[in-house]
């Protein structure tokens, strides 16, 4: 049975990784497995200092002592935490690219918009935006996945290829949020377009879909182009 002490002691341990907590960035899940593992130090050198003679509050601040500011505690982990967090953002970024240039040929099939003989934006009659608007996506694609597989490969095995993979990485992630944003953002504006000129043309449930799709993953993008997310389950 615990004493009011050895409470005492857990409070004050927990408080010291409530602290450290406060500066991890990155996935829950691995700032909770980085907090147990320092709970479980903590709790350990508190019980040595306990064998020694101390109480178990004087215990409790003589392991917290050891262990340093809690600040700089969570600047040591930062930098993995982050670089963890870069390559799941790219992952899932790389994941939805397929998923959601199937919505948008799905809506484009759905529309009818394939049935012609030319593409769109190839047609005579196309407005000014298409011939601007899909080069410049497509090469915000190109760009994207670029990024985000250059992130990926720098937080995997080849990472003794990437020294500075702590910057080059989270790097590597905003730069395919940006594109994804800009290449979801161009989608989504050339929707809106073909909605106030001809909106009887489009299959309303595979568009809903496509904007749908592109709707979440701009928000997400947001996310990435912010560096790591802090709470990112």
């Amino acid at each position: 049975m615990t004493t009011p002490e050895q409470e005492q002691d857990v409070r004050t341990i927990d408080a010291y990784l409530a602290r450290v907590a406060e500066g991890l960035p990155g996935p829950r899940r691995a700032r909770a497995a980085i907090l147990a593992e320092l709970r479980v130090g903590l709790l350990d050198a508190a019980e040595t200092h306990r064998q020694v003679g101390l109480s178990p509050s004087a215990a409790a601040r003589a392991a917290t002592g050891e262990f340093g500011d809690p600040t700089q505690i969570a600047a040591a982990f930062r930098a993995e935490l982050t670089t963890v967090s870069a390559r799941r953002i790219a992952l899932i970024l790389l994941a939805s690219a397929p998923l959601i240039a199937l919505a948008w040929a799905g809506a484009a099939v759905g529309s009818h918009l394939s049935a012609r003989y030319v593409l769109p934006w190839q047609s005579p009659s196309a407005a000014p935006a298409w011939h601007i608007a899909l080069p410049v996506a497509a090469i915000a694609l190109v760009v994207g996945v670029c990024a985000a597989v250059a992130a990926v490969a720098a937080t995997g095995r080849l990472t003794r290829w990437f020294p500075d993979c702590a910057r080059f990485a989270p790097a590597s992630t905003i730069a395919a949020g940006i594109a994804a944003a800009a290449l979801d953002v161009i989608l989504l504006v050339l929707l809106a377009r073909q909605l106030a000129r001809a909106p009887t043309t489009l299959d309303a449930t595979p568009v809903t879909i496509a904007a749908v799709a592109s709707t979440a993953r701009l928000l997400f993008a947001r996310q990435a182009m912010r560096g790591a997310p802090p709470r990112l389950v």
